[in-house]
């Protein structure tokens, strides 16, 4: 029985509806990279900031940098001297080196290193209740002894760190929403934009009795596809610069010279990075789809 063939696939209702749009991709690459490397970052500022709470003790911290030839060390332990010594402090202790040092430093003003380019040390301090006033002059205090110096006070509104707090969570939330939002807007126009194109087509296929559960999907094919490409090439990138910035020691050093305070990472910093794909897939998925609706329904 050769020769025998079994019947032919039907041919598309929509031809060309399930291509993706090579802009759409695009967008979607330098959204998804914009994700990747904000949710990266965010990701290990959270983790320091969590690791700040349980040595930010006591009522005030302060953070010292060496000068000439003085080290870091030696001015920590210089200004736990002359703190010591101060009316109305009951305790100061020298902190323990940690990753996020130099962004506490710089966040109450102070430098990311010191002359010598090591990273300034941090000092907590305890004041007797009644003596909490005394707590702002500290820094000067500090300075009048010859000590670089800067203090952030915990139980103020104006705290330096308070501030890099709330505005480090601001912006971790607010960016994320706002790329997720031009996302959905993006991919509901796209898809919006190819029912238009296939408007005519369209209309003869509703008269002829097609559903709405037979033109959506394949309406909205071409802008999910793009959504998935574009998404995982974007965070392909987000991960290669973000471990890049972590890790390489070119990178680091080229931050350090430049002041820039840096942080260690680890894997699972990048975690959230290399859930973005799927997020994005899913996001895409429900604006494409609501997006072919909305044309569908424009048909009589």
């Amino acid at each position: 029985m050769s020769g025998v063939r079994g019947p032919r696939p039907a041919p598309p209702l929509l031809p060309g509806a399930r291509r993706p749009s090579p802009w759409l991709i695009l967008a979607v690459l330098v959204i998804s990279l914009l994700a990747g490397v904000e949710l990266a970052a965010a990701t290990v500022a959270a983790r320091t900031a969590h690791a700040w709470l349980g040595r930010l003790g006591g009522s005030i911290t302060v953070a010292v940098a060496g000068r000439g030839l003085e080290s870091a060390d030696a001015a920590a332990a210089r200004a736990a001297e002359i703190l010591a010594l101060t009316p109305g402090v009951v305790g100061v202790r020298i902190l323990d080196p940690a990753p996020g040092d130099g962004l506490a430093a710089t966040a109450m003003g102070l430098g990311a290193g010191d002359d010598r380019g090591g990273t300034p040390r941090l000092l907590a301090a305890a004041f007797a209740p009644g003596h909490g006033a005394a707590r702002p002059a500290v820094a000067d205090l500090l300075s009048r002894q010859g000590v670089a110096a800067a203090a952030d006070v915990h139980d103020t509104l104006d705290s330096p760190l308070e501030r890099l707090a709330f505005g480090g969570a601001g912006v971790a939330a607010a960016l994320p929403l706002t790329l997720i939002a031009g996302l959905w807007w993006l991919t509901a126009w796209a898809a919006t934009r190819a029912g238009r194109r296939l408007s005519s087509r369209l209309d003869l296929l509703s008269r002829l009795g097609a559903a709405e559960s037979q033109l959506a999907p394949p309406l909205a094919g071409g802008a999910t596809t793009a959504v998935l490409v574009g998404a995982v090439l974007g965070a392909g990138a987000a991960l290669a610069l973000a471990a890049g910035a972590l890790w390489l020691p070119a990178a680091g050093a080229w931050l350090a010279g430049r002041d820039v305070p840096t942080l260690v990472a680890d894997g699972w910093d990048l975690a959230p990075v290399a859930l973005w794909p799927a997020l994005a897939v899913l996001i895409g998925f429900l604006a494409a789809r609501s997006g072919a609706r909305r044309v569908l329904r424009t048909l009589p």
